[in-house]
């Protein structure tokens, strides 16, 4: 019988693996959804640890196969198929979700406006603040200015020095221990954590997902090698590479005309 992956399953997974997640390096490439490709892991691991595989371990290890890869692939799914879950979940852009105290959003605003404006100003010269700036504007939801109130906290605490130098009166660095209160108190407003709605928890996972599955169907793709019908069961991540730019086709060439004579 497959094996069932389920949030509650996958939190469990999580938390088992959440060290090894915050130290793998994140991946942003990413062209398939989260629970698909924990259940091609889930899949993996189950021909991995299969009994006509089993008894080829030790060979396989002695080639340079991960210890306990199957349990930790096992476990890395799980643990995907909960962050999918997670973000599922959450509020989209566009929905203004849960009410939330009147006092609070008017402060939200202000402080999110006044640090927009300041940090516009003091790091009008930095090009890379202003990208980051000019994503941060647009927002409307309170999801959106919860998380803007993290990123402009952020960039904030990293110009601090330069801010207060260049704009002193201006720019107050209470106002990002501030931010940040306001940003979690919005999250509990919304029942929502900052590990809910971090990218950068979902890219490590992905990314030491990644890397435990690759390390899996090399061990399959070498054991099968010779076996076509075998081989035809090992899954992928099911990324899809973006198509091949077509090459361009040669112009068709011309005979140059003769010159006509000068009258």
């Amino acid at each position: 019988m497959p094996e069932v992956l389920s949030p509650a399953s996958g939190r469990e997974a999580f938390t088992a693996l959440k060290d090894r997640i915050a130290a793998t390096p994140p991946n942003k490439t990413r062209t398939i959804m989260l629970s698909d490709a924990a259940r091609r892991g889930v899949e993996l691991a189950g021909l991995l640890g299969g009994a006509d595989v089993s008894s080829h371990l030790p060979d396989l290890e002695a080639t340079g196969l991960l210890p306990g890869i199957v349990e930790d692939l096992r476990l890395a799914s799980h643990a995907l198929f909960y962050r999918a879950s997670v973000r599922e979940h959450l509020p989209t852009p566009s929905s203004a979700g849960p009410r939330v105290p009147v006092e609070l959003w008017d402060e939200v605003l202000m402080v999110r406006r006044d640090l927009l404006d300041t940090l516009g100003f003091g790091l009008r010269a930095d090009p890379r603040a202003q990208d980051i700036l000019a994503r941060v504007r647009p927002g409307s939801s309170y999801l959106d200015h919860a998380q803007d109130l993290s990123t402009l906290a952020d960039l904030a605490r990293e110009h601090a020095t330069a801010l207060v130098t260049a704009m002193p009166g201006h720019f107050d660095p209470a106002s990002i221990d501030r931010a940040e209160t306001l940003a979690t108190t919005m999250l509990d407003a919304l029942g929502l954590t900052k590990d809910d709605v971090a990218d950068d928890i979902d890219q490590r996972a992905w990314s030491l997902f990644l890397s435990l599955f690759g390390e899996a169907r090399a061990a399959l793709v070498f054991l099968w090698r010779n076996e076509p019908e075998s081989l035809d069961r090992v899954p992928n991540t099911g990324n899809r590479r973006p198509p091949a730019r077509p090459g361009r086709v040669p112009a068709e060439p011309t005979t140059p005309e003769a010159p006509t004579a000068a009258v």
